[in-house]
């Protein structure tokens, strides 16, 4: 009852809203002067269209009045409970169901008490026979209920719907509902055919149709159709916008004025528009960088913003000139109002996030942003989400800033990533667009030390792979977990004392993360992929973008098991020293933070990110009817079924070209598999799966996907692409594009949709998905369970995420203060010592970083006081140490590069003892400290002595790293 109260409380109150996708058929009933009825009735209808389709796309839809909703909302409840409480026998129910007179029975009653009957045991034998904890959809359970509450039930009827799933009911039961109402089949068709193109119709509708030709829904059908193709005026712009919920932090932007006159965006736009087109006739590029030059060249920001604000649609105009003699053709309205509201804000020191739809020019409206701020005297940073974007997207507008003469260039191109060096000096330029990064920004950290628990990763590799721990479960863990502390009890494992906290708190761990990588799967969350062209490297997918993260590693061991799964080369474990989450990075920006994604999210969404990063949101709509078909969604029950769904339906699509999105590279190739390279005379399959596929993206400017042409991608190819089609695949109608898995988001969604019907083209898309419930779900079944884990995860960050970000922010700071103190107290006259001293400090501090992790991790129960409390004494312990000889050392590697730096000024009396301290404290480990103790010795003479003594320690080396070889290649595996 409370999830059936929810959903009513979302329907009710979403009544009056007015959904993006129907925003042109409300402006086409302003075009119906022409036709025989009148512009008010029209209007009428279409608003009445609208709000049903609204209801059917977001939920269900109650015929009955407000007054009734409570009688149709009991007996749902009760309906629910009987297939929750499935054991109460089906006479008992029954009798329930119509004693209490939930549903009336009198009309016609013995066929709709049959079919109530028929309805309440389809629900139980669907619900007994999941083997799932999913319900029903409740969307098809109110809609049946809600047919079988207003028909006139007929024996035919019934027997026909007896064998049918309740999916399927309410699709029967329209057409019956149709035929009952007008007792004729050319309309109850016509009306069919109407919601096929528009969806359903309301009962105002149905009531002029009942008194008018059945030819009206055509025609309307037909004016609507013209709407579709016509662009929309600053004005239909404007007064969409104003409706616009979104839109609230803008009405002043917005609204008329006290005379009547149109908005202030409506009048600054054909100024801008008039002030262009009479500078074409006059202006060139040398005229363009005169004129941005001379502001330019000010250096007085202050000036340099008073010029820019006082005649900005001036400057617009000027733009809007730069961007005509690139393209060729000057912004739409929707993007100088995008752009002229984004400025207003920043002229107010606000931030602003804007909805523009994918398709609708985001690049180009950034670059006009930036344009305009370069002017005003800033640099400017543009980020995006992954770098091949960033890459793609500068090649995009280069040449429009080297018309006015601005600098840009990407901090994440081959160059830079080669050496930081030259990425650092990028960041000097004007305008950047830089990569993408995750939540937090981690720079891994690599302690030398931490090289001495690879063989640990080694022999619990081995020991995950006995026989009886095959499953990974609970008492699995338990099992090696004990079998790796025997061996260390024993002496078969040896590691640094320095490392014993560390691995005795990391062991369960990286356990777990060694069954998890048995698990995993190549070509999904990983690939392996030669980056560096020595060979095969495992590399992460970010599957959002569908970008290797060459530069990213998985921590607690679990990269360094799939490297042993695949054989690939051992890398030390890292940890996090300096860390900056986009929270903070986007917080420094406060005042001129401005971003334009293709959607805003939900109230909740917008509400969060307005509380992070103090920001205003606005939304534009598109400048004319996206011509996007929705293709029949399908959901199919295993991976072979729907392989060859997808190859069914591309069998159907010929004379088309074809997008399929995957959720990951092993989906793409098993797919194109499937087909093979050309799956008929006429069609040619074409993968593309990775950013390092150079020829590929070099290609990709000047591909015409012509029909035939079959494009199997990962979301590289479901983000920022603007897909250019042949005039036969526009003709056909145009690009198809099936995504073959449920996103994460919505967001992706759209962005993977968005890849077609972009600037006024046609196309279509298509879900064509995989789930493996054995009971029958809709696509919009999945979507909400999508949404509701996207919800919780939301939640979950509000609650968890952002306060552990901050405290190890917090912590972050409180470190550098540290730092900043022993930096001052210490007296190394060799600056490498000293440089050393810190780099030494710096693992500590990760070090016990990684040992509160378990503490932050329960910020949102336990605050931060206990965590600032262990932070005071790490503070105090570090200010203690100061005036050691030795300081912050601590691991056999610290000793030794201590050592050898006092060796190589020639003290080797502070030299000594820190390899000393290393062959006495971890007997095991000081191979290397002996070698450079005889390479010492023979540095201080020559004598009998001292060269035998070089020789005990040569051979106490050679003796260790054969013991370490023998081990790596001998592990044992548990047995019970």
């Amino acid at each position: 009852m409370d999830k059936i109260s929810k959903d009513v409380y979302t329907f009710r109150s979403s009544y009056n809203e007015i959904p993006v996708n129907a925003e042109n058929l409300l402006l086409a009933s302003k075009q119906f002067d022409l036709l025989s009825i009148t512009k008010s009735r029209l209007e009428l209808i279409v608003r009445e269209m609208i709000r049903f389709k609204h209801f059917i796309n977001r939920h269900f839809y109650f015929k009955t009045g407000e007054n009734n909703d409570m009688k149709i909302l009991q007996s749902l409840s009760l309906l629910h409970q009987r297939f929750v409480m499935y054991p109460v026998p089906f006479e008992e129910f029954n009798e329930i169901f119509y004693r209490e007179g939930f549903i009336s029975v009198e009309k016609n009653g013995s066929a709709k008490r049959k079919l109530l009957e028929i309805l309440s045991d389809s629900i139980l034998v669907e619900t007994v026979s999941s083997r799932s904890s999913t319900t029903i959809d409740p969307e098809n359970l109110h809609q049946a209920v809600e047919f079988i509450n207003e028909l006139e039930i007929s024996t035919k009827l019934v027997n026909d719907l007896h064998q049918s799933p309740l999916t399927i009911w309410g699709k029967k039961i329209r057409f019956h509902k149709l035929l009952e109402t007008y007792k004729n089949c050319k309309t109850a068709d016509a009306i069919l055919r109407f919601e096929e193109k528009f969806g359903p119709v309301t009962n105002t509708l149905l009531k002029i149709c009942r008194e008018e030709p059945e030819n009206l829904v055509f025609e309307f059908c037909e004016a609507a159709s013209k709407k579709l193709d016509a662009q929309m005026n600053v004005a239909e712009i404007t007064t969409l916008m104003r409706e616009d919920p979104k839109n609230g932090n803008f009405m002043s932007f917005l609204v008329e004025d006290h005379e009547g006159n149109f908005c202030t965006v409506q009048t600054v736009v054909e100024k801008i528009v008039e002030k262009s087109l009479n500078l074409l006739n006059t202006w060139n590029k040398s005229n363009i960088q005169e004129w941005f030059q001379h502001i330019v060249s000010l250096r007085d920001k202050n000036e340099q913003t008073r010029i820019v604000k006082e005649d900005l649609c001036d400057v617009l105009a000027k733009i809007c000139v730069g961007v005509y003699l690139r393209f060729k053709y000057t912004p739409r309205s929707t993007k100088l109002i995008s752009v002229w509201l984004l400025i207003q804000k920043s002229f107010r020191q606000k931030g602003c996030l804007a909805e523009i739809q994918t398709g609708e020019g985001k690049t180009l409206i950034i670059a006009m942003m930036v344009i305009v701020r370069v002017l005003c005297g800033d640099d400017v940073d543009v980020i995006t989400s992954s770098p091949i974007l960033a890459q793609e997207n500068l090649s995009d507008v280069l040449e429009l800033y080297n018309i006015f003469g601005i600098s840009v260039a990407t901090n994440c191109d081959p160059e830079a990533e080669r050496d930081e060096k030259i990425r650092k000096e990028k960041y000097k330029i004007d305008s950047m667009l830089l990569d993408k990064g995750e939540n937090i920004l981690y720079l891994s950290h690599n302690i030398p030390d931490l090289r001495y628990i690879c063989p640990i990763f080694v022999e619990i590799w081995n020991a995950v792979h006995a026989p009886d721990v095959l499953e990974g479960r609970p008492e699995d863990v338990s099992l090696v977990a004990k079998f790796i502390k025997e061996r260390i009890k024993n002496g078969d494992i040896s590691f640094p004392s320095s490392l014993s906290k560390f691995i005795e708190a990391k062991l369960l761990v990286c356990i777990q993360n060694a069954f998890l990588a048995k698990n995993m799967k190549e070509n999904d969350p990983y690939v392996l992929s030669d980056v560096d062209k020595k060979g095969p490297n495992v590399v992460i997918m970010d599957k959002d973008t569908g970008v290797e993260q060459v530069n990213m590693n998985w921590s607690n061991g679990l990269h360094q098991f799939i490297q042993l799964k695949h054989n690939d080369r051992l890398t030390s474990e890292s940890l996090k020293a300096v860390f900056m989450s986009n929270i903070s990075y986007f917080r420094k920006f406060k005042g001129k933070l401005f971003g334009i994604t293709g959607t805003l999210g939900s109230t909740t969404e917008r509400e969060l990110l307005s509380k992070c990063y103090d920001v205003d949101f606005f939304a534009v709509p598109r400048f004319q009817s996206r011509g996007c078909i929705e293709e029949e969604v399908c959901v199919l029950p295993d991976e072979s079924t729907w392989a060859n769904k997808i190859q069914e339906i591309l069998q159907s699509l010929v004379d088309r070209a074809v997008l399929i999105i995957c959720e990951n590279v092993d989906s793409v190739d098993k797919i194109v598999k499937k087909l093979g390279k050309k799956p008929s005379d006429s069609q040619r399959v074409v993968p593309y799966k990775s950013s390092f596929d150079e020829q590929f993206r070099g290609d990709k400017k000047t591909i015409r996907l012509d029909k035939g042409y079959i494009l199997v991608a990962t979301n590289i190819a479901g983000r920022g692409t603007d897909w250019v089609t042949t005039q036969a695949v526009e003709e056909a109608g145009g690009l198809h594009v099936i995504l073959s898995y449920m996103p994460g988001n919505i967001r992706i969604e759209e962005q993977a949709f968005g890849r077609t019907a972009r600037n006024g083209k046609p196309g279509s898309v298509q879900y064509v998905v995989i789930h493996t419930g054995t009971e029958e779900i809709t696509v919009n079944a999945l979507r909400r369970v999508r949404d509701e884990c996207e919800s919780k995860r939301l939640d979950n960050s509000r609650i968890k995420n952002i306060p552990r970000i901050e405290i190890e922010e917090k912590l972050c700071k409180k470190f550098y203060e540290i730092l900043s103190i022993v930096k001052s107290k210490l007296k190394e006259t060799d600056t490498n010592v000293e440089q050393l001293h810190i780099e030494n400090l710096a693992n500590r501090w990760a070090m016990w970083l990684d040992s509160m992790s378990e503490n932050i991790k329960l910020i949102h129960i336990n605050g931060e006081a206990p965590i600032l409390e262990y932070f005071a004494e790490y503070k105090s312990d570090i200010i203690s140490k100061i005036g050691d000889v030795s300081k912050f050392e601590s691991g056999p590697v610290e000793f030794i590069k201590l050592g050898k730096l006092y060796e190589a000024r020639g003290d080797f009396c502070l030299a000594q003892p820190n390899f000393d301290k290393i062959i006495y404290s971890a007997p095991n480990h000081c191979d290397v400290a002996h070698y450079y103790k005889a390479a010492l010795l023979l540095k201080q003479n020559l004598s009998d002595i001292n060269v035998k003594r070089q020789a005990i320690h040569l051979k106490f080396s050679y003796r260790l790293l054969k013991k370490k070889m023998n081990q790596l290649v001998s592990s044992p595996t548990p047995s019970s």
